[in-house]
């Protein structure tokens, strides 16, 4: 028995009718006290669900939806069978995200694919350099030196970005071409496609983190690996 629950509810209306108003056993008033006890239980939970939806932290199914939609519009969509606990923990991480700053756009893609990106900012001596200086530098005859970018002051306001897509795990239970374990007729094998890979990382959802990180009028050049 639980706090609200049928038969607490029923409990609760037996002990405050007096015992001698009826004879026992009584189906009658059984049938009676229970109805009421059904009303009232399903009547409890109901506001127990609601006040759940009211915090973000306890909210569950479509009012999470409701709750990414509120603050972040229709960039911070649930994934494909995403579950609430990891749509909650996506929702909750995106609060605390540094943005339009070069370590809050790598924090972020960083987060999302599991491997830093490289950002190359053609204006930026930090990121770019001269021969010999900075971050480009020549390479002798004994191999000593660095590899860099030059840069170029003629394109301001834009980043060029090598960003790497995750490494997908498949379709769970299916088994890929030249798998040992399945064949016709021995295994699971079937035909998949991309809708069928659960919570997988997408080019949208990539170009998505970077136009929700980066500095308004910046141009990012992108290329997937």
């Amino acid at each position: 028995m639980a706090v609200g629950d049928q038969n607490d509810i029923s409990n609760r209306l037996s002990a405050v009718i007096p015992s001698s108003w009826f004879k026992w056993p009584n189906p009658l008033y059984t049938a009676f006290i229970q109805g009421i006890s059904a009303v009232f239980a399903t009547n409890y939970a109901l506001i127990i669900y609601a006040k759940a939806q009211t915090r973000m932290a306890t909210a569950i199914g479509g009012f999470l939806d409701l709750i990414s939609y509120d603050y972040f519009g229709l960039t911070l969509p649930r994934k494909n069978s995403e579950s609430d606990a990891s749509f909650l923990a996506r929702i909750q991480e995106q609060f605390g995200v540094e943005r339009v700053t070069l370590k809050g756009m790598i924090t972020a893609l960083t987060n999302l694919t599991g491997k830093a990106p490289t950002i190359i900012e053609p204006w930026n001596t930090g990121t770019c350099g001269a021969l010999d200086v900075g971050t480009l530098a020549l390479y002798d005859q004994n191999g000593a030196g660095g590899a860099g970018f030059i840069g170029d002051t003629n394109l301001p306001a834009q980043v060029f970005m090598i960003v790497h897509r995750q490494v997908q795990a498949g379709v769970a239970n299916v088994a890929g071409l030249d798998s040992n374990v399945a064949g016709l007729d021995a295994g699971p094998l079937e035909i998949t496609d991309q809708t069928m890979i659960n919570g997988a990382l997408t080019d949208a959802d990539i170009y998505a983190t970077i136009n929700a990180t980066r500095p308004t009028g910046v141009i990012c050049w992108v290329a997937l690996q």
